[in-house]
């Protein structure tokens, strides 16, 4: 193990050195470079992540952040897109080259013995079937505290988006149970909460949730894996292309049946003379929203130059003793354009700098690699629950920081840490 770490970590320090080669020199013959060393990450991605067991792996999920870089074109909307300078690439690519370290890094601290695929099973059979339905009854119970609060008092209850998240942690146990009445009245408590307020995190959050419990506990070969898989992915087109936008046009004013009679002439008003682009008319915000961090990035490079010594990276932290609204100013980051995204990379930017930046994308490399190893090694519906919200911070890395500026990823961790000691302890007793 020491001697692949250490393998990693001279292989890191090259491609570091080799960025700051490039950085030395003219942007002119660089840029293809560059591109080179952006579509070479992503075919690694692409390629590792293929090898592994799950579909929803951290190489597949990250790959889409250098995706969005290579396909970034500011001809599309200059309006809205700033032409990328050879500092934003390099940026970029440090920190790709940092967290795919932090993927790499063997984690397993204290066992060298083991591998990816011979792990100690440590929690798999914690959980029978009574303690799963029993489990998921009181998650379900807690995950929906803050909707009776918001409906019987009017505001938002403190903590709300940490007791929200045990309702995925009760999900996740129904289906591992595999009792169809359970699922089946746990999901419709899930999504009760569209009713009182519909996000599309939230939804995220669902889907994310059944594919990997799918996955875990009930593909038996390939070809289910790949009808989970395309069923899963024209659902997620679905949403992308039809749903959503179709939301966004009722809330903003426009009629139902118009939406699809007149070609969303609205949204053409908008943003029809400011957007050139050439493909289907229904990709054109799906792509605005998957290349436009780039242009944020760069503008807070140039604009907002300004160090927060690790606020970012404690906010979670502060935030669960509701402190971070003391640092409001602090944490407050501005956008180019109404596209407020910003990737994964502009709050390790702000705490650590340009070249330090690296260092908050190997812990996060490393801390995706623990969640992902655990919900390999073990068969427990908690493990499962917590990797599912790791998957889905993975996932929109491209679009924002959600392990600091959201944090679930943590508490989930934390929540079933605790559960976990003191459902233990309870048990025990009796």
């Amino acid at each position: 193990m020491k001697k692949t770490n250490t393998l990693i970590l001279i292989k890191l320090i090259y491609f570091v050195a080799a960025l700051f080669v490039l950085s030395l020199c003219d942007f002119g013959i660089e840029h293809a470079v560059l591109m080179s060393l952006c579509v070479a990450v992503f075919l690694y991605c692409v390629f590792r992540g293929l090898n592994e067991h799950y579909v929803l792996n951290p190489y597949l999920l990250f790959s889409l952040t250098p995706l969005s870089l290579i396909l970034y074109l500011e001809k599309v909307s200059p309006y809205y897109l700033l032409p990328l300078d050879k500092s934003t690439w390099i940026l970029a690519l440090i920190n790709f080259g940092c967290f795919i370290a932090g993927l790499n890094i063997d984690c397993n601290l204290g066992d060298d013995s083991t591998s990816d695929d011979s792990i100690k099973n440590v929690d798999a059979n914690i959980y029978n079937d009574r303690r799963l339905v029993l489990d998921s009854i009181v998650f379900i119970i807690l995950g929906r505290i803050h909707l009776v609060y918001k409906i019987l008092i009017g505001c938002v209850m403190p903590l709300a988006s940490v007791f929200k998240l045990f309702a995925y942690c009760s999900l996740m146990c129904a289906m591992k149970s595999k009792k169809r009445p359970m699922i089946v009245l746990i999901l419709a408590l899930v999504c009760s909460e569209f009713l009182v307020d519909f996000r599309k995190t939230d939804f995220i959050f669902v889907i994310i949730t059944l594919f990997i419990a799918l996955e875990k506990y009930y593909v038996q070969n390939k070809k289910e894996q790949l009808l989970l898989v395309i069923l899963t992915f024209t659902a997620a087109l679905t949403m992308v292309f039809v749903a959503f936008p179709l939301k966004n046009y009722v809330e903003s004013g426009g009629d139902f049946f118009e939406f699809f009679d007149s070609g969303n002439e609205k949204f053409n008003e908008l943003f029809g003379k400011r957007i050139v682009f050439n493909g289907p008319s229904v990709l054109r915000m799906p792509y605005m929203y998957f290349v436009s961090a780039w242009t944020n990035v760069q503008y807070i490079m140039q604009t907002q130059n300004t160090r927060t010594y690790g606020l970012w990276m404690i906010k979670p932290l502060i935030g669960y003793f509701q402190l971070d609204s003391l640092f409001g100013d602090t944490y407050m980051i501005y956008p180019y354009s109404s596209f407020n995204t910003f990737t994964y990379i502009t709050v390790l930017f702000k705490d650590f700098g340009y070249w330090g930046s690296g260092i908050g994308s190997i812990i996060l490399g490393l801390f995706a690699k623990w969640v992902y190893r655990r919900f390999k090694s073990t068969d427990d519906a908690l493990d499962a629950a917590c990797y599912a919200m790791c998957a889905i911070a993975v996932l929109e890395m491209f679009f924002s920081n959600h392990f600091y500026e959201l944090s679930y990823p943590f508490t989930i961790i934390i929540i079933s840490f605790i559960y976990r000691k003191l459902s233990m302890k309870f048990f025990t007793n009796r």
